[in-house]
């Protein structure tokens, strides 16, 4: 159940197993196109507060008809040193760009806020979600095209979870919680989250619709332990 018992940090689908997981850092379906460092199997971890939140939560939502669906919690320090050595890289993938931040420089993601030197996943109290109804199935992620509201046309990784406008990891200020880009629907999708998340001790990141901090934070080292499968 425990990645480290000392660090208080648990799998998710050992811990809280009704918890639906798709840990895209461990697939190359990512900002960079491959498996990052540290994540050495498709698993989350978090910190057992934030998990039992999380749980909390997820029953919540299954009341209005959905669960939580998960990409990524817990986040080893070397994961961050491959972002930082990423975008230093000259060399690009134009279609990890096309779909990811298709209009911004990958060496100003850190500059941004959409990247962070000392991220809060790397403490364990930071989680990337969405929603996904219930009964409906988690699927390999499949190129879309979304049309914002000033016009432009974005690409949009259809997994099967519940329309929130943008992708997961999609670099743009269409990803932002109340971005005006996207339409009523969408943004009501992102509110039903939002207010779940609020009603459970999560603060939402303003420019990532999909990202949460829990706020009942006790300790704030970062960790490098790798995830494994054992």
């Amino acid at each position: 159940m425990y990645l480290n018992k000392e660090a208080d940090l648990v799998y998710l689908d050992e811990f809280a197993p009704s918890l639906i997981i798709s840990p895209r850092y461990a697939t190359c379906e990512n900002l960079v196109g491959t498996p990052l460092d540290g994540y050495e199997a498709p698993r989350v971890a978090i910190k057992k507060p934030v998990a039992e939140a999380l749980l909390k939560v997820d029953n919540y939502l299954e009341t209005q008809g959905y669960k939580l669906a998960i990409y990524d919690g817990y986040r080893p320090t070397r994961a961050v040193r491959r972002f930082i050595s990423w975008q230093k890289s000259p060399s690009e993938n134009l279609v990890q760009k096309m779909k990811y931040y298709p209009t911004i420089s990958k060496r100003d993601l850190f500059k941004l806020g959409y990247l962070s030197l000392d991220s809060v996943h790397c403490k364990g109290y930071a989680v990337d979600l969405t929603l996904i109804k219930v009964g409906d199935k988690l699927r390999e992620p499949a190129l879309r095209e979304r049309i914002l509201t000033d016009g432009r046309k974005i690409s949009l990784m259809d997994d099967g979870t519940v329309d929130m406008g943008t992708s997961f990891d999609f670099m743009s200020e269409a990803s932002r919680v109340d971005s005006p880009l996207l339409g009523e629907k969408c943004l009501e999708n992102r509110n039903i989250l939002k207010n779940a998340m609020l009603t459970h001790r999560f603060a939402p990141y303003p420019t990532e619709w999909w990202h949460y901090n829990y706020l009942d934070q006790t300790t704030f080292c970062s960790y490098d332990l790798p995830i494994s499968s054992r």
